[in-house]
């Protein structure tokens, strides 16, 4: 069993504990009593996943959404795009942000249940507002290989 995680508005994903009895959604940090059963161990409920926290690497439960953006993004790291980041991108949406050479950038975004793990690969040349969907894949490893090739 994980720990219960929270995606942040600083594009974080953490475990409790490492984010700190702070306020988030205009609420006040729960008692200490109410902090301890948040910081528990728990088993991943329908619409979450398994992720590991950015900052500790305990296993955490969050929304499966981010659980699988995270995932493509440490594989795109671990495949040499050390620039891939997760994106807070407003509403506490996610996605993954590849910036690219020319100043352009590629993102990846999870289908809306995360857990099917279809992901929408999308482009934008530099100063562009808009991006263009270049693929729509299914799987860790085929989203990796979508990217590589928008960034030739």
């Amino acid at each position: 069993m994980s720990l219960r995680g929270i995606w942040t508005p600083t594009a974080e994903v953490l475990c409790l504990s490492c984010h700190g009895q702070r306020v988030w959604n205009g609420r006040p940090a729960p008692s200490p009593e109410a902090w301890q059963q948040r910081t528990e161990p728990v088993q991943a409920d329908a619409g979450e996943a398994e992720a590991r926290c950015d900052r500790c690497g305990r296993g955490i439960v969050v929304a499966a959404d981010v659980a699988a953006l995270q995932g493509v993004c440490r594989a795109l790291r671990a495949a040499g795009l050390s620039r891939a980041a997760m994106e807070q991108t407003g509403g506490m949406c996610a996605a993954v942000l590849i910036p690219m050479p020319d100043g352009g950038r590629v993102q990846v975004y999870a289908d809306e249940e995360g857990a099917a793990g279809t992901f929408i690969i999308a482009m934008a040349k530099p100063d562009a507002d808009e991006e263009a969907v270049v693929a729509t894949v299914r799987g860790r490893g085929a989203a990796v290989a979508a990217v590589k090739r928008a960034r030739l």
